[in-house]
């Protein structure tokens, strides 16, 4: 029982890194279209990021947004409505870096 204490507080106190293993950045948004990674959208926020697993972005792109499921279609079209009206955004990344090393994979969008 006792080595069960010991395990729950161990997770306990990684729960907290692990929150905030991902990247987030508010502001308006900027989007590009590119085949260079796959079928993914480039995203750019007005707001510095914070969190930076994946390294420093590239030019200030510090989101990928793949086009492989109804899922990332909300987003996108959450972020086409966002960026036409000039809205601010939080975006929020995975944490992970699948698709490129410098960029992390988006996970939710907050307008």
């Amino acid at each position: 029982m006792k080595w069960m204490k010991q395990v729950l507080a161990l997770c306990v106190l990684t729960l907290p890194a692990a929150a905030f293993a991902a990247g987030s950045a508010s502001g308006t948004v900027t989007l590009e279209v590119t085949a260079t990674y796959g079928d993914v959208v480039l995203v750019k926020t007005s707001g510095a990021k914070s969190g930076n697993p994946c390294g420093t972005g590239l030019g200030g792109w510090y989101f990928l947004l793949p086009r492989t499921s109804a899922f990332y279609a909300d987003l996108l079209a959450l972020l086409e409505s966002a960026h036409n009206a000039g809205s601010s955004v939080t975006v929020t990344g995975t944490g992970t870096c699948s698709i490129n090393a410098d960029i992390e994979t988006i996970a939710a969008v907050n307008w």
